[in-house]
């Protein structure tokens, strides 16, 4: 029995797998097959995250068996020069203040990561006439990348830099929460115990992180450094003026997952119908960190923004809040100096100067309009 035809069975049977759970024709040949597959990444790319970690934090990647040491070994010689390029222009995106040489690092750095997936997706193509041992779903997943971070986007801008937009983000959720407590939602109760939130910059880097990915998807990995799982809300502008990409519209964006108000019921039923909406005013959520990015992708630019939300909201069978008047002492929790609806988690929070010298207590009306209004050319959905 040749390795040809060994190589031949597996890689057929893999790929006839793949397309199987995307329900797609598994019939013809193994060329048929690959294309087949490769256009259904194409259209909606599901990234393996656990390898694409690998690639950026592995000094090598065991792709074959001993018995194909040749192979293994050209592998490792590649990935070991490239990565260790990745390694040094990390370290200098990390180290660097000046603005502009952050975004250079960062661009040179998605331009070798790309380098990389194309030698592996290469050195599939030699692997598909080669041996049966040096085949695996490892380089399946890196056909998924391939078809994806080469030909997926061009990351332009990264990163939500101003304060003023970081307070914004915050105190838009705040009004909105303070709101939906005060029972000013008609078809929601008001609540006891809806906790102020304030921002986080462990969950505003794991948001950067994904956001900078470029992938309108959830991240399968939304757990902080200590294993918690932390809540996902995620939205996209889509335009074709490039000036958008300087002036992203998140009250617009965060607005939007509000309006999914009118979709939920308080009864403790999840609905995927209005999940952002019940994350933003999950009552025990007080932590909020986001990311942003903006790229370039199929003619069009895109605005990206990622909200990681601690503890995680949308618990099956429970219900958001507990609903009455604001009763934050029975929940061992502080009154709000800025939000007349709102509970804070300790004394030294509410009594921190730094915390308070934003100004007054917020008294935004929020209206009930469902309406998303966007500065056209553009289109925002949320995911």
């Amino acid at each position: 029995m040749s390795g040809k035809s060994d190589v031949y069975l597996l890689l057929k049977k893999e790929l006839s797998h793949e397309l199987q759970v995307r329900g797609l024709s598994t019939d013809g040949t193994l060329d048929d097959l690959r294309k087949r597959f490769l256009s259904a990444v194409d259209k909606k790319v599901k990234i393996n995250q656990e390898i694409v970690d690998e690639l950026d934090e592995q000094e090598e990647i065991q792709l074959a068996s001993a018995r194909y040491s040749e192979l293994s070994e050209a592998v490792e010689a590649m990935n070991t020069n490239d990565i260790a390029e990745m390694r040094r222009l990390k370290a200098r995106l990390v180290h660097s203040h000046n603005r502009l040489h952050r975004q250079k690092f960062q661009d040179d750095l998605e331009t070798k990561r790309c380098e990389l997936v194309k030698n592996l997706y290469a050195l599939y193509v030699m692997v598909k006439e080669a041996t049966p041992s040096a085949v695996s779903k490892v380089f399946l997943s890196l056909v998924a990348i391939a078809a994806s971070v080469c030909r997926n986007a061009q990351l332009l801008r990264s990163g939500i830099h101003s304060e003023e937009q970081r307070k914004g983000i915050v105190e838009h959720h705040n009004q909105l929460r303070n709101y939906v407590a005060s029972g000013g939602v008609a078809t929601q109760p008001s609540a006891q115990n809806m906790r102020e939130m304030r921002w986080d910059d462990e969950l505003a880097q794991l948001a950067q992180k994904w956001a900078d990915g470029c992938l309108f998807e959830h991240d399968p990995k939304k757990t902080n450094r200590k294993g918690a799982f932390i809540g996902q809300n995620l939205a996209l502008f889509t335009t074709n003026v490039k000036a958008k990409l300087d002036a992203p519209d998140f009250t617009n964006m965060v607005q939007g997952w509000f309006n999914e108000v009118y979709q939920f019921g308080y009864n403790g039923t999840f609905n995927y119908n209005s999940g952002h909406y019940s994350q933003m005013i999950w009552g025990s959520t007080f932590k909020i960190g986001c990311g942003y990015s903006g790229y370039y992708q199929k003619n069009l630019y895109h605005n990206y923004l990622v909200c990681n939300y601690y503890p995680a909201g949308n618990t099956r069978g429970s219900l958001p809040y507990e609903f009455g008047r604001r009763d934050c002492e029975e929940h061992e929790l502080f009154s709000s100096w800025r939000y007349n609806n709102l509970c804070t988690i300790d004394k030294h929070l509410i009594n921190s100067c730094q915390y308070w010298k934003a100004g007054d207590d917020q008294t935004t009306t929020i209206t009930d309009s469902t309406e998303v209004t966007t500065d056209l050319p553009g289109t925002t959905n949320v995911f």
